[in-house]
């Protein structure tokens, strides 16, 4: 299974995810990730090193296309794009997040690339306004991909049909709260305005 392009990080990546699918992300390590995409794994302290690098390539892939229409429609389309990319290294990807449970060092690696990938969706999605700061946003979306994550590690059918409709729900609410922060924001605008004029 290759990543899209054929870098030292992409094949680093999909070596990674290769050996934990075939022999578990527990017996993975960098000499024989290194020996399978060929290349030095020196830069790497550990295999919870890798976490970014693999997401950073799980995004480069799935937010290479343009997407259109609302911000719903957007976000909903580029996560249903990561959501394929990942299915195509499914039980790498399972067996790396079953191993964070009991790995502090994975776990905090996976949690910091994947903060790190919201931020990539949010520019990838080119929304021109936000509704509100960019890490409440990037919070509440983190949130939405967490949930969608959780339908997706149960859904066994190929058409991953709970975990699109986990994800359109995620998104819903995301919409509410955008909606709920706008009127906020507006609210303490003419608040603060008011007190200026008094």
């Amino acid at each position: 299974m290759r990543m899209m392009k054929n870098t030292v990080n992409a094949r680093i990546a999909a070596a990674a995810l290769h050996l934990a699918a075939t022999q578990g992300w527990q017996a993975v390590t960098l000499a024989k990730i290194g020996k399978a995409a060929k290349t030095s794994m020196e830069a790497f302290k550990n295999t919870a090193a890798l976490a970014p690098v693999i997401a950073e390539e799980i995004d480069r892939e799935a937010f290479a296309g343009k997407v259109s229409g609302n911000t719903h429609d957007k976000l909903f389309e580029l996560l249903m794009a990561r959501f394929d990319i990942m299915q195509k290294h499914r039980k790498g990807i399972l067996s790396m997040a079953e191993a964070a449970r009991h790995d502090r060092a994975l776990g905090c690696a996976l949690a910091l690339a994947t903060g790190d990938g919201i931020y990539r969706l949010i520019e990838a999605a080119h929304i021109d306004t936000l509704p509100a700061p960019r890490p409440f946003v990037a919070a509440t979306l983190g949130l939405v991909y967490g949930w969608a994550f959780l339908a997706w590690r149960r859904d066994e059918s190929r058409d991953m049909a709970k975990t699109m409709a986990a994800l359109d729900r995620g998104l819903r609410y995301a919409d509410k709260a955008a909606e709920f922060a706008t009127k906020y924001k507006s609210s303490d605008s003419r608040f603060t305005s008011n007190r200026k004029t008094l």
